[in-house]
């Protein structure tokens, strides 16, 4: 299960081994809706194994790949040998939900901390903060889109967040 932003490996190994095929993976959020870069083209590896590891884990429940093999480039005329496949990557559960009830003052938390929180990586999608945060925030990986439902006094980097 990968966690958030974490690369989403796809693999599809054909029984028969063959090599000169042309292998796509259309990519699905939860929802059945294709991903940004779907589909994704498979390139062949080693015995009959067609990988591609361009993905990242958005913030959806889960992820599917439906794999189709192609007898050509074009992926017109599929391989009569060969059904569709798929694979289901679920989003670890611990980067699943994060509730701050109350504040936090001179780094003690008053209040409920429920979930996980982990800072330390990518983040990607809104982050909601419904309480009072008066302390340094220091976020030691990228921030992508808008991140903050409130307002942001100083640097995302080390700053005072003001909710």
């Amino acid at each position: 299960m990968p966690r958030l932003g974490e690369k989403i490996h796809l693999n599809l190994q054909l029984f028969d081994g063959q090599t000169g095929l042309f292998v796509i993976a259309h990519v699905l959020d939860e929802f059945g809706t294709e991903l940004p870069g779907s589909p994704a083209i498979l390139t062949h590896l080693s015995f009959g194994l067609y990988t591609n590891d361009s993905f990242n884990m958005p913030f959806t429940q889960e992820v599917k790949a439906v794999y189709k093999v192609y007898l050509d480039a074009g992926h017109i005329v599929g391989s009569p040998e060969h059904s569709d496949a798929i694979d289901v990557f679920p989003l670890e559960e611990s980067d699943i939900g994060v509730d701050l009830i109350g504040t936090v003052e001179d780094s003690e938390i008053s209040g409920t901390v429920e979930g996980m929180i982990d800072l330390g990586g990518s983040i990607f999608g809104d982050i909601l903060l419904p309480g009072t945060i008066e302390q340094d925030v220091v976020l030691d990986g990228s921030v992508e889109e808008d991140q903050l439902a409130n307002s942001v006094k100083d640097e995302l980097t080390t700053g005072k967040v003001e909710c």
